[in-house]
């Protein structure tokens, strides 16, 4: 199964160009991961509000950098435009179950928020930003930072003085937001990324960061140089040995060994049906994502008008109940033959009991299809 399945996609494994802070710790966990998002890999179990989401903002973006925007112009720009999206969005199955966006992004309102204070800011106009860039050490909204090589940067959400000093922010929601959580500890990792980088650039240390929630004072933690050169020089090594792999290495060798499968990491991953790893290492102990992968034994149209699957895999055989009969939710769904060799990603159930049912974000990849555009359901 798993050779078939993920050679569904030929992906050409391509070496990072450059490392996020906001990724480092994602990269840390699995590699090949962020070698498939360096790589343009399809993301076929990308849900489709993220994406929807990511177009609102790009667009609000596009309208800031010609026009100089108020707060309240860009808060209100942003409500038009995404319910401009969702409006699109209805048409189609499969997105429609991704309406409303704020139900369907977990950090809508952070992503919200930072696109408002971006498209608001000052310096956002493109004549403004050039301008602004010119400063030094350079304060405001989506501040790019980067290393002398150039191989980590990215943006920092906000950069402010205050008496006399830089402070660094960022603006979390949810668990990540709670000083103590393990998210909290990642978050902390990437201001102190940004902090060094931020010295690197600029010759300056700043002498705070802040993890912001949403709608809640900032917690402060003071920088310690030390520390967050440690850092930096973590990831410039992590790096360095990961586009080895890439370059030096066969791509089956390669994904071996970038790939860091575990029940909590994969569970979040779009990339899963292209990995090898994940599908060798899922039949081990833990909660792993709930996915009946096999072979089609049944296909059965029930009294609602809905589709009983079979799916075998490795002599154990799971049923999947429930799933839409249309090719429109499920473009792959004419290739979901018996027979077949394929992955029902996202289902709603026990794998205890091979017992699953569709969910609103439930995916269907068929190994056997020769259509780039059946990969996605």
């Amino acid at each position: 199964m798993t050779s078939e399945l993920t050679a569904l996609v030929n992906v050409v494994l391509r070496p990072l160009k450059r490392l996020g802070p906001s990724r480092f710790e994602a990269f840390r966990e699995c590699q090949l991961r962020e070698v498939f998002r360096a790589s343009e890999a399809p993301r076929l179990l990308m849900p489709a509000g993220a994406a929807h989401l990511g177009s609102v903002i790009h667009r609000l973006m596009e309208a800031a950098s010609a026009e100089a925007l108020s707060e309240q112009a860009a808060a209100d720009m942003f409500d038009h435009l995404r319910s401009e999206e969702e409006t699109r969005m209805t048409v189609s199955s499969q997105s429609r179950a991704a309406v409303p966006l704020a139900r369907s992004v977990a950090d809508y309102e952070v992503r919200r928020l930072r696109a408002i204070r971006a498209a608001s800011e000052p310096g956002t106009t493109r004549a403004a930003a050039a301008q602004r860039r010119s400063t030094t050490p350079p304060v405001g909204s989506e501040i790019w930072v980067a290393s002398v090589d150039g191989t980590v940067g990215g943006f920092i959400d906000e950069a402010s003085t205050r008496h006399g000093g830089i402070v660094l922010r960022d603006f979390k929601s949810g668990a990540a937001a709670r000083r103590g959580s393990p998210q909290y500890r990642s978050a902390l990792v990437q201001l102190q990324l940004y902090a060094a980088l931020y010295a690197e650039a600029w010759g300056i240390w700043p002498e705070a960061i802040e993890i912001v929630p949403v709608g809640s004072e900032p917690h402060v933690e003071e920088v310690d140089p030390r520390d967050c050169a440690a850092v930096l020089a973590s990831a410039k090594d992590v790096l360095r040995s990961c586009n080895e792999a890439v370059e030096n290495l066969a791509p089956p060798e390669a994904m071996r060994v970038l790939a860091r499968p575990t029940s909590e990491s994969c569970r979040y991953c779009d990339y899963r049906p292209l990995c090898p790893q994940y599908m060798a290492a899922r039949g081990d102990a833990g909660e792993w994502p709930p996915d009946a992968i096999g072979t089609i034994t049944r296909r059965d149209l029930l009294r609602n008008g809905a589709l009983l699957f079979g799916i075998d895999d490795a002599g154990v055989v799971a049923h999947v109940r429930g799933v839409t009969n249309s090719d429109m939710r499920h473009p792959a769904l004419p290739l979901a033959v018996i027979g077949s060799r394929a992955g029902f990603f996202n289902v709603a159930g026990s794998r205890e009991h091979r017992s699953f049912s569709e969910s609103h974000t439930t995916t269907i990849v068929v190994a056997d299809c020769s259509k780039p555009e059946f990969a996605r359901t």
